[in-house]
C-alpha cells in the first residue's frame, strides 16, 4: 500500500489516490489468500517498488544519489522480483521500452539497471542448480485457442475484485464498466508516450495470457492495484473531459451574451469528478462488505495444518527411508515436514511421460490426493494419472484426503 500510494500519488489527487488504496486493502481478492504460502505476498511490493524506482527516473527525472546508484537499485529491484517469480522477467524489456520510447536515449540509469539485474541473475543461475523440467516447455501448449481462452479468462478475472458472493450478475455488469474506465484509463496514460507502469503491466499480462495454465485470480493478482489505479484514471478523465466549449464567434460570439455561462463551460466539472469516485468508493465497500458476510472465518480447510495432512507426514517421516525420493504436488512442503527428497509431478497427464520422469529421478513414493482427478485448479499435473492400475504400485496408506503409493522401480 505504501509503495502503491507513492506511485500513484504523481497521477491521482490526494483523495483519489486514498480512495484506489482503500478499494485495493479492502478487496476481499486479498483476504482470500491471505492463508495461502504463495510468491505474491513478496512478489507485488517487489514490483511495484521496481516500477516506482523506474518512474521516478523516467517521468521525473528524479535520481536517488546520482544516476549509477539509481540504476544500481533499480537494478537489484528487478532481480529480486524475478528472484521471487520467474514472471519479474517482464521488467526487463519494460527498461528496454522506457528507455526507447521515454527518455528516446541510453541513460546511465538504464544501462546499470539492465546490467545489474542480468549480472545478478547469471550469478544466481551458476549458484543455484535448477529444478523440475522448467517453464520453457510449457510453451508446447500454446495454441489460438488457448491465448483467446486465456485472455477472456484473465480479462473477465479482473471483476472478482468486486466479487459479493451474492449477486453474481451485478458483479459481472460491473466489472465490464469498470474493464472499459481502466481501459480508458490506460490509453490516456500510454498511448502518446508509455509510462514504466503501464509498460510493465501490459509486459505481465501479455505474459500470463500466453502460459498455457496461468488463468484466473491468482495470475492477476500483481495487476490489481494498478488496474483500481486505471479506473480511477479512466474515470476522471471522462469526468474532465465533459466540457462545453465556448464558441467564440465575431465580437466575442456567445460568450459576450452569456459571459457567466461561457466561463463555467470551460472549467472541469470537478463536482462530478469527486462525486464518481466516492460512488465507486462506496460501491466497492459495498461489495466488499457483502463478500465478508458470506466468508468462512473458521479454521483452515486445507494446508500443512490440517489433520489429514499431519497424518500424512507422520506416516512418511515413520514408514518410508530417508532416501526415498517422494512425488507429490506440494514438494517443499513434504521435504520441509519429512525430510524426504521430494519432487512435484512432471507436466501433463500421460501416464508413459509420468512413468519415465519417476523412473528418472528414481521416485520411490507417490502421494496423490484423492480427489486428484476431479480438480479443476492450478494442479493440473500427472497427479490425476497416478494411482493407475499396475502390478508395480502397492498402496501403504490412505485417509479422507491423501493416498501413498509405493512404486518398485
Amino acid at each position: 500500500m505504501l509503495v502503491a500510494g507513492r506511485l500513484f500519488s504523481h497521477d491521482l489527487s490526494g483523495p483519489r489516490v486514498w480512495i484506489c488504496l482503500a478499494i485495493v486493502g479492502f478487496s476481499s481478492v486479498f483476504w482470500e489468500v491471505k492463508d495461502s504460502i504463495i510468491s505474491e505476498h513478496l512478489f507485488i511490493p517487489l514490483f511495484y517498488a521496481a516500477v516506482l524506482v523506474a518512474d521516478d527516473w523516467y517521468r521525473r527525472q528524479k535520481a536517488w544519489g546520482g544516476e549509477t546508484l539509481h540504476g544500481v537499485i533499480l537494478g537489484a529491484l528487478i532481480y529480486a522480483t524475478c528472484a521471487t517469480r520467474t514472471a519479474g522477467i517482464v521488467l526487463l524489456p519494460a527498461v528496454v521500452v522506457c528507455e526507447l520510447f521515454i527518455a528516446r536515449r541510453a541513460t546511465r540509469v538504464g544501462i546499470f539497471a539492465l546490467a545489474t539485474a542480468i549480472s545478478l541473475l547469471v550469478v544466481e543461475r551458476l549458484i543455484l542448480p535448477l529444478s523440475g523440467a522448467g517453464y520453457v516447455e510449457q510453451l508446447s501448449g500454446v495454441s489460438a485457442s488457448t491465448l483467446l481462452s486465456n485472455a477472456y479468462a484473465d480479462m473477465t478475472s479482473f471483476s472478482l475484485i468486486w466479487q459479493n458472493r451474492h449477486w453474481e450478475d451485478i458483479r459481472k455488469f460491473a466489472g465490464l464498466g469498470f474493464a472499459l474506465l481502466a481501459a480508458v484509463g490506460f490509453a490516456r496514460s500510454n498511448v502518446w508516450r508509455p509510462t514504466p507502469l503501464g509498460t510493465a503491466m501490459a509486459g505481465y499480462f501479455a505474459l500470463v495470457v500466453i502460459w498455457p495454465s496461468a488463468y484466473g485470480l491468482r495470475m492477476i493478482l500483481p495487476l490489481v492495484p494498478g488496474f483500481v489505479f486505471y479506473v480511477l484514471v479512466g474515470l476522471n478523465s471522462l469526468c474532465s473531459s465533459r466540457r462545453r466549449t465556448t464558441f467564440s464567434g465575431r465580437r466575442g460570439g456567445w460568450s459576450r451574451l452569456w459571459p457567466r455561462r461561457a466561463k463555467l463551460k470551460g472549467r472541469p466539472r470537478a463536482f462530478e469528478n469527486v462525486t464518481a469516485s466516492v460512488a465507486l468508493l462506496v460501491f466497492s465497500l459495498c461489495s466488499f462488505g457483502a463478500a465478508y458476510s458470506a466468508a468462512d472465518f473458521g479454521p483452515l480447510k486445507t494446508g500443512i495444518d490440517t489433520p489429514a495432512a499431519k497424518e500424512l507426514f507422520e506416516f512418511v517421516r515413520m514408514h518410508t527411508e530417508p532416501e526415498d525420493v517422494c512425488l507429490f504436488f506440494k514438494p517443499r512442503a513434504l521435504a520441509l515436514y519429512t525430510g524426504r527428497p521430494s519432487s512435484p509431478y512432471p507436466l501433463g497427464t500421460d501416464e508413459q511421460v509420468f512413468r519415465n520422469y519417476a523412473e528418472s529421478i528414481g521416485a520411490k513414493i507417490i502421494i496423490v490426493r484423492n480427489d486428484a482427478a476431479e480438480r479443476t485448479d492450478e494442479d493440473q499435473t500427472s497427479e490425476m494419472a497416478a494411482p493407475f492400475a499396475n502390478r508395480d504400485i502397492v498402496e501403504l496408506f490412505h485417509n479422507s484426503a491423501f493416498r501413498v503409493y509405493r512404486w518398485k522401480l
